[in-house]
């Protein structure tokens, strides 16, 4: 279960991050945005949980998606720094 919620988390970092690129270009923005949005909805899913019988409000599952969050963010700006010198290379190459 724990696996399923770093997985979906890690998939909103990644997607989240991907939007927030084609706002702001700045390395901060595309960080920082995607992982308060992240933690805010961790956040949010545990306490919902507390009105939910036989569920539970942990704190471990908020790190566990946290942590998610943010492996998706770092794999899009891995994604997109090779896409960035893969173009880069293809302009020089041109000239």
């Amino acid at each position: 279960r724990r696996a399923a919620h770093f997985l979906e988390f890690s998939a909103l970092g990644f997607f989240t991050s991907l939007m927030v690129n084609t706002i702001y270009p700045d390395l901060s923005k595309r960080i920082l945005i995607p992982l308060v949005c992240g933690i805010l909805y961790a956040v949010i899913d545990e306490v919902h949980q507390i009105f939910v019988p036989g569920r539970a409000c942990e704190f471990v599952d908020i790190l566990i998606d946290t942590l998610g969050v943010s492996v998706g963010i770092l794999i899009s700006i891995a994604i997109f720094a090779i896409i960035k010198r893969f173009l880069s290379k293809k302009e020089r190459k041109s000239y």
